[in-house]
């Protein structure tokens, strides 16, 4: 039965794959405009890492009874970044593409943006390990 799941989840990646794809080449020849873009990863992480990040302050200080506007700010900054977002995808395409392939793509980044944010902290603890090199000469 693992044998199952692990099919299914190797079949469901490289659908996913073929249809991001197929939106970019699509997108491309359509609009010259790219989706699903390093770039756009990127973006779309630090919008959510912001919004993640500005949860926990507004809780943590609602729980406290303490100052609940920076969290509500942080949580502001990192939508109206993926609102940002949105309006480009709009701007370079047309209204209904350019927003249900947006939502779409937010939907795709958000496992994506989870894996990169780990991918990130592996690389700086694997760096953190790197000695300097001295030369005796």
């Amino acid at each position: 039965m693992t044998m199952i799941y692990i099919l299914a989840a190797l079949a469901v990646v490289v659908f996913l794959l073929m249809f991001v794809g197929y939106i970019n080449s699509m997108s491309e020849t359509k609009f010259n405009y790219s989706f699903f873009t390093w770039g756009n990863l990127v973006y779309t992480t630090v919008s959510y890492v912001f919004i993640y990040f500005g949860k926990g302050w507004y809780l943590n200080e609602l729980a406290i009874k303490g100052d609940i506007l920076n969290g509500q700010i942080v949580i502001a900054i990192g939508v109206i970044m993926i609102g940002g977002l949105l309006y480009n995808h709009i701007k370079n395409t047309t209204v209904v593409f350019g927003l249900a392939v947006g939502v779409i793509q937010l939907v795709l980044y958000l496992p994506a943006a989870f894996m990169s944010i780990i991918a990130f902290f592996m690389a700086v603890a694997w760096l953190s390990d790197t000695k300097p090199v001295v030369n005796l000469n």
